[in-house]
C-alpha cells in the first residue's frame, strides 16, 4: 500500500469516527460502523497511522519473521 492509499484509508476511519462520535452511522467498504464499534474504528486507525509512520521512516513495515527452531537450536548448543 502506497502513503497516498494508507491517508485515502486513514481520511475514511476518521470520518467514520467523527460520524460516531456523532450518533450515527458511517459505511466503509460495506461494513456500516456504530457508536458500538468505536473501539474498531480507532484500532483501525491506529493500525493504519503505525503503518504510515513506518512507510514515512523508509522501512519495511512487515513485522520480523519468528525465530524458527533451527535458529533457537543453533544458538542453544546444549539443545542438541
Amino acid at each position: 500500500m502506497t502513503i497516498d492509499q494508507l491517508r485515502a484509508q486513514i481520511d475514511k476511519w476518521e470520518a467514520a469516527s467523527m460520524a460516531v462520535s456523532k450518533g450515527k452511522s458511517y459505511t466503509i467498504d460495506g461494513l456500516t460502523y456504530t457508536r458500538q464499534d468505536v473501539a474498531a474504528i480507532q484500532s483501525q486507525l491506529e493500525a493504519l497511522y503505525s503503518r504510515l509512520a513506518c512507510l514515512l521512516r523508509g522501512g519495511s513495515c512487515h513485522r520480523a519473521s519468528p525465530i524458527r527452531s533451527i535458529d533457537y537450536i543453533r544458538t542453544r548448543p546444549w539443545a542438541w
